[in-house]
């Protein structure tokens, strides 16, 4: 290659890490190989766990990370004004998460690894928190000495936030933003063969909304989507953190009680029944109307269900029984 078209190889690379969509920064990292021998003199064995034990270490060692050089983008990310400005401002406001990485990132550079990824959380100098996507790359005469790498660093936060409301409303009812069927069935299951496995009791309850079908006929769906939504909110405020809710169809809700036997299902169900008893749910701004539960409880492994299917099933059966018995009431099987 002659002088003239290395020349024109450097402009066009340089080209293109000015005006790379993607954060680029060449670093130097050599403060990894000077406290990787010293946690060796200090006879250190697992790096990992000595760091994420003393972070201050991790801290300081990040800050002593030399920045090279960096692109546009790395300006705009961090919203720095120069690469001058950046630089100066490079690790000082590291948050627990930064640390974390770093730790990871010297980890397995150290221990050999020429590509190292991660995705994390952090937050920008503006407090704005970003996910990012990092990728670090070692070139091959910098093995030894990590004297250069290069990083790259992508903002994600506008795609994370896509994947998290496509994942929510594949899992929500759009309507109460509670769990939708498929998924409340799923959380049966997965509680279920948690509890064979460990050997612990759950309840399910089934609950039902009496008369429902005539509010939906005397003062329309919209009214009865508003009462759906009230009560689902109230049932929400009964359970604890640990309980699941879920609509499981029309005017039936599924509640999972992890770590609860028959007789305590039968309680939480009373109280649920008694509760929403008690209230006044608004129709509209001038009127409102009062409304009952009818509800089955069924308890593992006081039932031998065998699959969710039966789990259900028999909460489902306990309902039935409930409702034919007056309404207003808890039954069990």
């Amino acid at each position: 290659m002659t002088k003239k078209q290395s020349e024109l190889q450097n402009e066009r690379f340089r080209l293109i890490f000015e005006h790379s969509p993607i954060s680029i920064w060449e670093e130097d990292f050599s403060c990894f190989i000077e406290l990787r021998n010293q946690l060796k003199e200090q006879g250190v064995v697992n790096y990992q766990k000595h760091l994420n034990q003393n972070p201050r270490i991790a801290a300081k060692a990040f800050q002593d990370v030399k920045i090279c050089d960096v692109n546009r983008a790395a300006l705009r990310l961090y919203g720095a004004k120069s690469k001058k400005e950046l630089i100066e401002r490079f690790g000082q406001t590291l948050t627990k998460e930064d640390v974390k990485v770093f730790i990871e990132q010297f980890v397995a550079l150290v221990g050999g690894e020429k590509i190292f990824e991660v995705e994390f959380a952090t937050k920008g100098s503006n407090g704005k928190r970003y996910d990012l996507w990092l990728r670090v790359a070692v070139p091959n005469e910098y093995e030894e000495t990590l004297s250069r790498v290069v990083v790259t660093i992508e903002d994600i936060t506008e795609r994370k936030k896509k994947e998290n409301y496509l994942k929510r409303i594949a899992q929500e009812d759009s309507l109460t933003g509670l769990l939708n069927h498929k998924m409340i069935t799923k959380r049966v299951d997965e509680e279920l063969n948690r509890c064979r496995r460990y050997n612990t009791p759950m309840a399910c309850l089934m609950v039902d909304i009496d008369y429902f079908k005539p509010i939906n006929d005397n003062f329309g769906h919209q009214i009865g989507d508003r009462m759906l939504k009230q009560i689902a909110g109230f049932l929400n405020k009964l359970l604890r953190n640990t309980d699941l809710l879920g609509r499981y169809g029309g005017d039936e809700f599924l509640i999972i009680l992890t770590g609860t036997e028959q007789s305590g299902a039968f309680v939480v169900a009373e109280r649920i029944r008694e509760t929403i008893a008690s209230k006044q749910f608004k129709l509209n701004n001038k009127s409102s109307i009062k409304s009952t539960l009818s509800i089955g409880t069924t308890s593992y492994p006081s039932n031998h269900a065998k699959t969710t299917k039966e789990f259900i099933h028999l909460a489902d059966k306990a309902l039935y029984q409930a409702k034919a018995d007056g309404r207003n009431c808890v039954r069990s099987v």
